[in-house]
């Protein structure tokens, strides 16, 4: 392609995406984004430039949607209504999606990629994601392909598994789309910022569940998990979630900062969260790793023309 690659995203969060394309050093427009948490919104103004920032989508005129090359979108979590539909099937209208399907349709992406949490797939018994595959795949312009990737798998030790849906277009499309192969990941030591402040934990953690992982010494876990439940912490960071302030570094005493929040996330030390600390780690929580979309977004790119 000889001009830049025109890109929009839609419940953009902090723009991990954007982030991915610029590591990549592929020339793009930023053409629009979409968020309506004013916190995120300050954020994009901060560190990127895109050409329109929407609120709802839910309240856009697609008229008003540019056209775009690349379409990404971390689309909420939905169940679709069978209210007045024959055998119970599912009806994507009034949710998110459905807005995320219009653009694609109307704008035609070369490539789009959808991102959510893995839980997706067997919500309502797989039913409202197989109505999801059906609809992007009944628009028959598109080679569709969805699979579950973890954060821990390409390269940054955070245990975060989401579902990612690729759709690249037939006639754009020089070679199929194929997923990244896992590669090592950094010890999870390198993700740890040494600061000169200590916050203890209070003393019933120390007689509770988790009194074994704290004198095993992981580095980082959640204290919000059951003894049950906290991965290997050793290695491998718990999954970093919107609900913020459990996650606890103990190899220095304090709770996670935000700037290892955001590292774990793949984001670089140059960005810049907007807001409080508890709102700089709700946008961190809630973010696409930027690693795998990095990775996505690089195959995807060299299978179009």
């Amino acid at each position: 392609m000889k001009r830049p690659l025109r890109v929009g995203t839609d419940c953009s969060g902090i723009e991990a995406p954007i982030v991915a394309l610029r590591q990549l050093k592929i020339p793009f427009i930023h053409e629009f984004s979409s968020e309506i948490d004013k916190h995120c919104i300050a954020t994009i103004r901060a560190n990127f430039q895109p050409r329109i920032i929407f609120g709802d989508i839910m309240e856009r005129d697609i008229r008003d949607v540019p056209d775009i090359d690349l379409y990404i979108c971390g689309f909420p979590c939905q169940p679709f209504s069978t209210a007045g539909n024959r055998e119970g099937e599912r009806d994507p209208r009034g949710t998110v999606f459905y807005e995320c399907l219009r653009v694609i349709l109307h704008k035609k992406p070369m490539v789009f990629v959808l991102e959510n949490v893995r839980g997706l797939v067997s919500i309502d018994g797989g039913e409202t994601f197989k109505t999801i595959l059906d609809s992007l795949r009944r628009l028959k312009i598109y080679d569709v392909q969805w699979k579950i990737l973890n954060t821990a798998d390409y390269g940054i030790p955070q245990s975060r598994k989401r579902v990612f849906i690729v759709g690249i277009r037939r006639d754009r499309e020089k070679r199929p789309f194929q997923w990244p192969e896992p590669i090592p990941c950094r010890p999870l030591e390198e993700f740890v910022i040494l600061e000169n402040r200590k916050q203890p934990l209070p003393p019933h953690f120390y007689s509770s569940g988790m009194a074994r992982i704290i004198n095993e010494r992981a580095i980082f876990i959640n204290l919000g998990f059951t003894k049950h439940r906290h991965g290997n912490a050793h290695k491998i960071c718990p999954c970093l979630t919107a609900d913020k302030g459990k996650m606890y570094c103990l190899s220095q005493g304090r709770y996670m900062s935000v700037k290892e929040f955001l590292s774990l996330q793949g984001f670089p030390q140059s960005f810049k969260p907007h807001g409080s600390r508890t709102h700089s780690l709700r946008q961190a929580g809630n973010s696409m790793s930027v690693n795998v979309i990095f990775l996505i977004l690089k195959i995807a790119m060299e299978c179009v023309q």
